[in-house]
């Protein structure tokens, strides 16, 4: 059985000096839509805060929505997310 993915949230990059071995994503403000992302990598721009998480993420094109309002991730959407997750980055890991 998979354990629970983990991150741990930084607010700037001077916060994650000591630990910049592991790998990085980064939420960002949509601006003029009202959302926010996470994608993979150290982004300056619409920054709100840094993650920094157990597995890599081997520079995948990927990015997720953060849904805000009442509704949230039923158990179902969250597997069929991982599994996606899972699909892409092993897909981009055996390209590079």
């Amino acid at each position: 059985m998979d354990s629970k993915p983990t991150a741990t949230i930084y607010n700037s990059r001077s916060n994650m000096t000591q630990i910049m071995c592991g790998p990085q994503w980064t939420v960002v403000d949509c601006g003029d839509c009202s959302e926010e992302w996470i994608i993979p990598g150290f982004h300056r721009v619409n920054r709100i805060c840094f993650l920094l998480t157990e597995f890599a993420h081997y520079d995948a094109p990927i990015e997720f929505r953060i849904e805000l309002g009442p509704r949230s991730l039923t158990p179902i959407g969250l597997t069929r997310r991982i599994t996606t997750l899972k699909r892409v980055l092993n897909e981009h890991k055996t390209n590079d």
